[in-house]
């Protein structure tokens, strides 16, 4: 059997994910992963590519928000 879900579908789709700029203290919560895309203009799959590799997105960090985290 093949694996067709993509990496930003099922219930990490809904987690929130945090975003911050490592040179300043801006950081954001965005309440899902289609939110957060939106806001960085790229995919979901970019999201959640850049949370899996650590690795900056734009000019961002981004990682899933812990739980029991207060949002913005």
């Amino acid at each position: 059997m093949t694996d067709t879900s993509t990496p930003a579908a099922g219930p990490a789709a809904e987690r929130p994910v945090l975003f911050w700029r490592p040179d300043s203290d801006e950081s954001h919560v965005q309440a899902n992963l289609a939110r957060a895309a939106e806001f960085l203009n790229v995919s979901p799959d970019a999201v959640v590519a850049a949370i899996e590799s650590g690795d900056l997105l734009g000019d961002w960090f981004v990682d899933w928000q812990a739980a029991g985290a207060a949002e913005d």
